[in-house]
């Protein structure tokens, strides 16, 4: 398994978005995941890293990640639950958020949340945390690297910059896996 590339950390990437066509117990990995491969080929097929999914109305995940949104300054997660396959990185964020005082809430996402957000990134521990800088062919109106957080305290090991960027401060890659620093 690989990281990411540098110029996808740096200048992070692009998704398109789908209908959320899974069966309805996608948090079990025990079946067939045919239709996250094909919502994922669906991205690479378009030239994008990841497909966002959106079910009657709201936020699930990506194909093959978790995806968070940023809005005025609060990190919003779409909740666990029969529709995601829970990840490992979706649970250490949300550790993290609450560690370090992010405001931060679990809850039903829209999807006019999703694409007016201030910041879109998507996680996995093979793709650690990437910013989605485009989602169908629309360029975010911030870059994300760009808006400020209302909590400048987040991370102290970190000053300024985004959730990408302090998560990643805390994010160590070793082999096909991530280690987690908990360092304060």
């Amino acid at each position: 398994m690989l990281t990411p590339p540098q110029s996808q950390r740096d200048q992070g990437i692009a998704a398109v978005s789908a209908a959320d066509i899974r069966w309805l117990r996608c948090d079990l990995k025990a079946t067939s995941l045919l239709a996250n491969c094909l919502l994922r080929q669906m991205a690479v097929s378009a030239g994008c890293v990841e497909t966002v999914l959106f079910r009657d109305g709201f936020l699930t995940e990506g194909s093959a990640s978790s995806i968070f949104v940023v809005k005025n300054g609060v990190l919003l997660a779409p909740i666990k639950n029969h529709l995601m396959l829970p990840g490992i990185t979706y649970d250490v964020i949300l550790e993290l958020a609450a560690q370090h005082g992010l405001p931060h809430e679990v809850r039903d996402v829209t999807e006019a949340e999703t694409r007016g957000a201030d910041e879109l990134w998507m996680c996995s521990s093979t793709k650690e945390v990437l910013p989605v800088v485009t989602l169908d062919d629309i360029e975010r109106k911030l870059d994300p690297r760009d808006v400020p957080l209302d909590n400048a305290t987040l991370f102290e090991a970190t000053s300024g910059g985004t959730v990408v960027e302090r998560l990643k401060a805390r994010v160590q890659p070793w082999g096909p896996y991530l280690r987690y620093s908990y360092v304060t």
